[in-house]
């Protein structure tokens, strides 16, 4: 269904977009078409974020292969050099040598991408960022950790819409409450678990458990 919505999204915002360019509009007017474009914006976003999540959970681009994760680490902290430089934030990594897993290449990436950025977002003014990455085999299990020393969340009134679709629990924060459902809904597909420990002012410690053996 998501699928057969996008082409007269697309459609309405082209369409809002011509008007914009070739059409003279009182203030009203104009202001009126904005707001069509920016809600139709809007929905076309929302179409594509749940067409990702269906893709997801039907296994449509579920390509599973020996995945290295330290190179997929090395290649998320290259492109979000950037925001790692201007917040001189320091990256601290253990992880163990060569370590491999059968997994989805890109939610893995995905994974790092959004755990790192939002480290980098919500980053407690009052100190440097220190962000920690732990890459390890424990037994039959691989156990990833990211944590940061940032503003943290208040899990006892926020916990349960934590990795909600479209639910923040920061206010003052740019985003739309969707990186962390995808992560959670990217772990599970890859039969992982995910946990959360948090303190508020003090940081936040995301853990994900994957079996070795998938």
């Amino acid at each position: 269904m998501a699928h057969n919505l996008k082409s007269p999204v697309a459609q309405l915002i082209g369409l809002t977009d011509l008007l914009k360019k070739t059409v003279k509009m009182d203030g009203l007017a104009q202001e009126t078409i904005e707001k069509i474009a920016n809600s139709s914006q809007s929905l076309h976003d929302i179409i594509n974020d749940l067409n990702q999540i269906l893709h997801i959970r039907r296994g449509n681009d579920a390509y599973f292969e020996e995945v290295d994760l330290n190179n997929i680490l090395r290649k998320v902290l290259y492109t979000l050099e950037t925001d790692i430089r201007l917040k001189h934030a320091e990256i601290k990594i253990r992880a163990d040598k060569e370590i491999e897993m059968r997994g989805v290449k890109a939610y893995f990436q995905s994974i790092f991408y959004n755990l790192v950025s939002n480290a980098l977002k919500y980053t407690n003014p009052e100190r440097t960022s220190v962000i920690n990455i732990n890459i390890r085999k424990s037994n039959d299990d691989l156990v990833i950790s990211v944590s940061d020393n940032g503003v943290g969340i208040d899990l006892e009134n926020a916990g349960d819409k934590l990795f909600q679709l479209y639910q923040r629990v920061h206010s003052g924060y740019q985003g739309k409450g969707f990186g962390l459902f995808l992560t959670k809904t990217q772990v599970e597909a890859m039969g992982g678990i995910i946990e959360v420990d948090s303190t508020i002012g003090q940081g936040t410690t995301f853990r994900f458990v994957f079996s070795r053996n998938i």
